[in-house]
């Protein structure tokens, strides 16, 4: 293994000739998983497992099976396995550095930009296995069942709403949260996540939320068929966003779904409001201790984690 710059190793990435994917380990996955149509899965490193765990348990409680976690270090598919937690590991080929700002952004190390590239890849090798891909944060928590509010909606891509990158929310009035989103097995949402993968390092700056949105917008001439309320990022369901939005492109046949913020929470969470929640996804910092924090803070830690 050669140590590598983030930009030589995204020259040519792919998860067959750039990680050490086995398909095969996919596959058997999938199988074991495939009481429904579509798998949840994540993606994470050993810094998140607590965090992980805390996920799982929230969706076992649901009564939630067809899970997979994507492990990026052996740490952590490891502790996964030994928690009864379906993990496939897969690990750049090179040395990605942990413990310093990337050089090419600035804001995240090296080995934490190639966890997030991997949710476009997986979602993909996923569709290709036949079978619809719901991803989730580990932070964003499960509260409720969100499959009867999904399968009530027709589309191609669900997504949670955020607000960053703002230039994509001046044109649309909020974006697509990369931390809950539905990729449904369709000839436009294949397409669209191989425009995903491609744009990762150009127009997404290695940031998997800018690349989606900046696709959508800059690509796919989206047309809502409506606007969310002016004040929408509240999570009460008075003057909140409760209905969702839904989109389509001019140029293509994909079709999206903003899913209402009052029920799949991202921004402003509070204590009174989370009663109602189907997803809370708070936001919170990067590391495991202060997410840990806040998570505990809404009463979002499950008791069997400890």
């Amino acid at each position: 293994m050669q140590a590598a710059t983030l930009s030589e190793y995204y020259a040519d990435f792919s998860l067959q000739t750039s990680t050490t994917f086995q398909h095969s380990d996919l596959i058997a996955a999938v199988l074991r998983r495939q009481a429904h149509d579509t798998i949840v899965y994540s993606v994470i490193d050993s810094a998140y497992v607590h965090i992980a765990l805390n996920w799982v348990a929230h969706l076992r409680q649901l009564g939630i099976q067809n899970v997979l976690i994507v492990s990026t270090d052996a740490e952590a598919h490891e502790a996964l396995k030994r928690n009864g937690v379906e993990s496939v590991l897969v690990m750049p080929d090179a040395q990605l550095a942990r413990d310093r700002k990337s050089l090419d952004t600035g804001f995240a190390s090296d080995f934490s930009i190639f966890v997030i590239s991997l949710k476009f890849h997986i979602a993909r090798e996923l569709l290709n296995l036949g079978v619809s891909a719901l991803f989730s944060d580990v932070d964003a928590i499960w509260l409720s069942n969100p499959h009867p509010v999904l399968d009530a909606q027709q589309g191609d891509v669900l997504f949670q709403v955020g607000s960053f990158p703002e230039d994509v929310r001046t044109v649309w009035g909020f974006t697509a949260c990369t931390g809950f989103m539905l990729f449904r097995n369709s000839a436009a949402t294949r397409r669209l996540l191989d425009e995903a993968c491609r744009s990762f390092v150009g127009d997404g700056g290695y940031d998997d939320q800018m690349t989606l949105n900046r696709v959508l917008c800059r690509r796919y001439a989206i047309q809502w068929n409506d606007q969310p309320p002016d004040a929408w990022q509240h999570c009460a369901i008075d003057n909140g966003w409760t209905i969702p939005i839904h989109g389509s492109s001019d140029t293509t046949n994909l079709r999206l779904v903003a899913l209402p913020h009052a029920y799949f929470q991202r921004h402003h969470v509070s204590r009174r409001d989370i009663g109602h929640a189907v997803i809370c996804h708070p936001n919170s910092p990067k590391n495991e201790r202060d997410k840990i924090e806040v998570l505990r803070s809404f009463g979002l830690w499950h008791s069997s984690v400890g």
